[in-house]
């Protein structure tokens, strides 16, 4: 059994030796006898004693009363009053300090015995509390959610130091506030209904931001659970931030909605193109048909132009999926925007500045320069149309910047991983409108706009290209704070191509008397192509699938001077026909068509090429240059 160690504060001599005999025969050593109140506190923090025997008439200007109140209210440490005073006021005093014990003097061995004996069990088991609460203390506060205590009133009786840090509060600002404190105004109706369920047992969670002492918002996910707390009926919430889950289903929406986009360009490019290319080859045998000039003329012109704009649309749609990525060579893109950038200035209307800041230095990116030029022009026209008609300011500025040095915010496409190279950073800043929060997820959307109906074709087809490239699109813009759209393109280590002398070779006459092998699922695309075919006095074979095909090369093995053969076909498709054709006569000249881009197309690593591409619609024209840029060596 532990030997307790006991301090005496008397300041009669006959007195204090006469406790520290009594202490000696209950078998506790007394570790100092302090005569002053003054002195008390420094000979406590000196012996650390188990338990304190406290005069309350002692010399000096402090009592005992005073002395322990110092100690109670700097150490928490509670004493065994002796005194021969009973009277009502010096009980009182007493009773504020919450002593051990109250013994009247003079002091009995058996008084002493049970006073110190509870005395030191309360002591042992209020430092057992003391230390649970200092264990719960920081675990409540080693707690990286949020968590709140609350009355059945719902005001905040308690939180961790996360609820400070987080919210900007300091120390105990919070306690005795409504709960609605922490959350935006505009929710505030919404938030009073949630708490009346919880209190009636209808839920158990809360999905309303939280509202910084700044005015930002958190989102939470807030858990609740009914408790007591201190003697009294709570309600404890856990708020934990859940930006970084939003974020990840964001991102996981978009990409899902990209998926489903580019599973659609495989019907447009596919179903889509067939058809123009049949309305506008049948347009053009019409308007063959007939005299130049006349009002049946003109209105079958008119639908050609149509046909054509909407076969524009089909490829921007190509394009804001990637599959339309042109062909990338290394080009200074400091030298494009320097050449092309005037151009669009002329364009814009009165009141509106293009201030152009391009470094004379080359920035070699690899690239489509067709391409390029289409990502000023869209991003110009739309910081054009944010600044409207009351004039403004577009700053257009390009440099190199490393991968970690480009800064945080939303950025597309949203699973774009920064490289390890350095950056061209192209920036368009505008004095525009700006754009809301909610609708920058949305602004790469076919047709999506805040201005025109219908309109929206031209940030898609931006972030296409730049995705097509390996790049990013980063944007950031305020309600009436203007935008900024930065592209980013990784830099080429490749140097600048020489220009090549134009020899202006002219290709010689080709012999048209051929037969043509036509191979195409789609019957109407046939029958048009058939019509055109024989207009250039050419001979047709048709054959609706890749195994027909074969069939009738192999039939016609000798006969045939030219396979116009169509990419996306049933069974077969267009690469394994072309292997299968190559497999009977290697040296077969071969055109392939095709919905998609032909760098898209291109792009396979099959061992068999065609010598030339045709993307669907092509008009009349296109199909007799490439019959004739074969057939000249045939």
């Amino acid at each position: 059994m532990p030997k307790y160690r006991i301090m005496i504060v008397e300041d009669e001599v006959v007195v204090s030796a006469d406790l520290r005999n009594k202490m000696e025969q209950l078998g506790y050593d007394v570790c100092e006898i302090v005569r002053y109140g003054e002195k008390v506190m420094d000979a406590v923090l000196l012996n650390n004693p188990d338990l304190i025997l406290m005069d309350i008439k002692l010399k000096g200007e402090i009592d005992g009363i005073t002395a322990a109140q110092v100690l109670m209210d700097r150490l928490k440490i509670s004493v065994i009053f002796l005194t021969a005073f009973s009277d009502s006021a010096t009980l009182n005093r007493a009773k504020t300090v919450e002593p051990l014990g109250y013994v009247k003097k003079p002091v009995s061995l058996e008084d002493l015995r049970i006073n110190i004996e509870m005395g030191l069990y309360k002591t042992r088991m209020e430092q057992k509390l003391r230390q649970n609460r200092q264990d719960l203390d920081m675990l409540f506060n080693t707690i990286e959610d949020m968590l709140f205590i609350l009355d059945t009133e719902t005001r905040i009786v308690g939180h961790n130091r996360i609820v400070r840090d987080r919210l900007g509060y300091s120390g105990d600002e919070l306690i005795g506030r409504h709960v609605l404190a922490v959350h935006p105004r505009d929710r505030h109706e919404e938030a009073q209904k949630i708490m009346a369920a919880i209190l009636a047992d209808e839920t158990d969670t809360c999905m309303i931001p939280l509202l910084t002492r700044k005015g930002d918002l958190i989102p939470v996910e807030t858990k609740v659970k009914k408790g007591r707390w201190n003697g009294r009926e709570v309600v404890f919430a856990i708020s934990r931030d859940i930006s970084e889950r939003l974020e990840i289903e964001r991102k996981k929406r978009l990409i899902e909605k990209v998926e489903c986009l580019s599973r659609m360009a495989g019907a447009i490019a596919h179903r889509f193109n067939n058809m123009l290319e049949v309305i506008m080859g049948n347009l053009e045998l019409a308007m063959g048909d007939l005299p130049h000039e006349g009002e049946v003329s003109d209105n079958l012109n008119e639908a050609i132009q149509a046909s054509r704009e909407a076969a524009k649309i089909s490829g921007l749609m190509l394009t804001y999926l990637g599959q339309a990525v042109g062909k990338r060579d290394p080009m200074d893109l400091s030298a494009a925007c320097r050449d092309f950038l005037p151009i669009l200035g002329t364009e814009l209307k009165n009141g509106w500045t293009l201030k152009i800041h391009i470094p004379l230095s080359e920035t070699v990116i690899e690239a489509d320069s067709n391409q390029i030029r289409q990502v000023l022009r869209h991003l110009i026209a739309n910081a054009a149309e944010s600044i409207e008609d009351r004039g403004g300011d577009i700053h257009v500025s390009l440099r190199t910047i490393s991968p970690k040095d480009i800064p945080l915010g939303h950025h597309f496409p949203v699973d774009y991983h920064l490289p390890d190279t350095p950056c061209a950073c192209l920036k368009i800043k505008d004095t525009g409108h700006g754009i809301a929060e909610k609708d920058i997820d949305r602004i790469f959307d076919p047709f999506f706009s805040t201005r025109f109906t219908g309109r929206g074709l031209g940030l898609p087809v931006v972030l296409g290209i730049v995705r097509a490239h390996g790049g990013m699109v980063m944007v950031d813009s305020k309600p009436g704070s203007g935008s900024v759209f930065m592209v980013f393109f990784p830099l080429s280590a490749q140097a600048l191509p020489l220009l090549e002398p134009d020899l202006n070779t002219q290709p010689c006459e080709p012999d048209r008397n051929k037969k043509i092998l036509l191979v195409d699922d789609e019957q109407m695309v046939r029958k048009l192509v058939s019509r055109l075919i024989s207009r250039l006095n050419c001979d047709v074979i048709e054959a609706r699938n890749g195994y027909e095909a074969i069939e009738m090369l192999l039939k016609h093995k000798d006969d045939i001077s030219l396979v116009l053969l169509d990419l996306t076909m049933p069974g077969m498709n267009g690469w394994e026909t072309l292997a299968g054709l190559r497999e009977i006569r290697p040296e077969l000249p071969v055109i392939m068509t095709s919905g998609y881009d032909e760098t898209t197309v291109m792009n396979g690593k099959s061992a068999e090429q065609p010598q030339a591409f045709l993307r669907k619609p092509y008009s009349r024209d296109a199909l007799k240059d490439a019959l004739d840029r074969i057939l000249q060596f045939t």
